[in-house]
This record gives structure tokens, sequence and C-alpha cells, in this order.
């Protein structure tokens, strides 16, 4: 969750392109885990699992709003910038 938030304000701040923030969030920790070519990339042989993520929108995190089997959320009270609007898995929007 650190390098996702951490990534998406760096791409916000023009810090890093549109592709490095993927990279980071996507393709490295895939890579990492040893689950590239599976995960972490748009291609045929791969999971079809995909977030379509939404910038311009902000908010505050919160475990009552969120998609969660829990009362806690560490992050509660955060506020937040962007969001994911659509969430794919196995070419199936589930969110």
């Amino acid at each position: 969750m650190f390098i996702c938030i951490c990534g998406v304000l760096l791409a916000i701040l023009s810090i890093i392109t549109l592709q490095q923030f993927v990279n980071l969030t996507s393709t490295m920790p895939a890579s990492v885990f040893g689950l590239f070519r599976k995960k972490g990339t748009i291609a045929k042989v791969s999971d079809a699992d995909l977030i379509i993520w939404d910038s311009e929108i902000s908010g505050i995190i919160s475990a009552s709003t969120h998609h969660q089997n829990c009362e806690l959320n560490i992050f509660e009270g955060i506020k937040t910038q962007g969001k994911a609007t659509y969430m794919i898995r196995n070419g199936e929007i589930i969110v």
C-alpha cells in the first residue's frame, strides 16, 4: 500500500511518468515475488486483473467505506487523491 501511495504522489507531482508508476507498483513487485508474466503486465498469457484509476477523485480513508471485513483501518482519516473506480478480475468487473 505504501509503494502505491508514494507512486501515485510522485506521478501526480510529475516526478515520475505514468509508465514508471506502473513499473513501480505492478511490474517490479510481480517480478520480485516470481509472478511476472502471470501478473504485473498486460499480455495474452497474463491474468486479466486490472484496476482503472481516476486521479481526480479525492476522499478520506475510512474502514466504514472500504471493502474489508474489519472494523479498523490504520490509515483511518488520511486524505487521498485518486481512487480505483473499476476492478477487473479475470476479465469480469467486480467493483
